[in-house]
């Protein structure tokens, strides 16, 4: 929804400028080169002639919306056999709207802070191919893009919640723009040297965004002091799942080993202990008694009062910022 209103204020603002500058927009590619566009009101009538007429083009619009209505009702109706998902898929928007407003909350500028660290570059260029856009205003794919990214930009930064994966709706359309801005300075170098430097220039982009690809995706990716990891679940918790197989093998139980969790922020562990078919979620501590119990540290010593003597502690493993879980192994099973 946010981006439909933006993409079409986005729209409305070219056709407002190329109304304001008349002759100033050229269309991009080679047969648009050096050809000025005609005003929005004749444009409009040729695409119009061009899908044989009004009366063509409000079916063709009567059959998208079918077409965009059919697929909803499909869809959010498990195939006809859960209508209360099409009611649902509309009342999302009350609970978005909640939450949009009182969780992960952040101050306006934090995108802009987000992108300045892990994308620096891609921000750089676009700020600067968005003024080429403006500026000289020859481009109206360029203008529209530009209008697009810092629009959709200012749009989010409105709203109180703020994650690092919303980022990703920031990145498409100033990269795009990033690349009008290398294109438009090549264009304006009028010698050897001058394109060189160009070249450089987007060769060192390339590298820095490079670079921070593979530093963040494959040695930083549970390192909370880079924005982009957010609540990510700390490498070291892949050792309590390897411990909790070594002793589910050790036992003789296998995949069938009882397992209780009493941990009250626990996820992602259902998808890790996915192959284990006697998994019970508790949220609590509770007289359970299963051969493995997984906890968060701060219930050690209600647990210790609970089982006193029963379980030893194999260990504690960091699962995320915040949260550090406890594991614990009955005393009589082989360790």
């Amino acid at each position: 929804m946010i981006h439909a209103v933006v993409l079409v204020i986005a729209l409305a603002c070219v056709w407002l400028y190329s109304a304001m500058f008349p002759g100033r927009l050229v269309s991009p590619g080679p047969e648009g080169k050096g050809k000025t566009r005609r005003r929005f009101g004749a444009e409009f009538g040729m695409v119009v002639q061009r899908l044989g007429g009004a009366r063509w083009l409000l079916l063709y619009a009567g059959i998208a919306l079918l077409i965009f209505v059919a697929v909803n009702l499909v869809f959010y109706s498990s195939f006809f056999t859960h209508w209360k998902g099409v009611v649902d898929a509309v009342e999302t928007f009350k609970y978005w709207t909640k939450t949009g407003s009182k969780e992960h909350t952040k101050p306006f500028y934090a995108y802009v802070t987000w992108l300045g660290i892990e994308e620096g570059t891609i921000l750089l260029l676009g700020t600067v191919g968005a003024l080429f856009a403006v500026i000289r205003g020859r481009n109206r794919v360029a203008l529209f893009c530009s209008l697009w990214a810092f629009g959709i930009l200012a749009a989010y930064s409105l709203i109180n919640y703020k994650t690092p994966w919303i980022a990703v709706n920031f990145i498409v359309p100033l990269s795009i723009v990033s690349g009008f801005a290398i294109g438009s300075l090549w264009e304006l170098s009028r010698d050897v040297l001058a394109k060189f430097f160009v070249v450089a220039g987007a060769a060192v982009a390339l590298t820095v965004g490079g670079w921070q690809m593979v530093s963040l995706n494959f040695y930083h990716y549970d390192d909370d002091r880079f924005p982009y990891v957010y609540a990510h679940t700390q490498r070291e918790f892949l050792a309590m799942m390897a411990e909790v197989d070594r002793v589910s093998k050790l036992a003789g139980t296998g995949d069938e080993t009882n397992i209780a969790v009493m941990a009250p922020e626990y996820w992602p562990l259902p998808w890790y202990l996915s192959k284990y078919s006697h998994v019970g979620y508790f949220g609590k501590v509770s007289n359970a008694g299963e051969p493995i119990v997984i906890s968060t540290d701060s219930q050690d010593g209600e647990f210790s009062t609970m089982f006193s003597g029963k379980y030893r502690k194999a260990g504690s493993y960091k699962l995320r910022p915040g949260v550090t879980l406890s594991l614990w192994v009955r005393k009589e099973l082989p360790y």
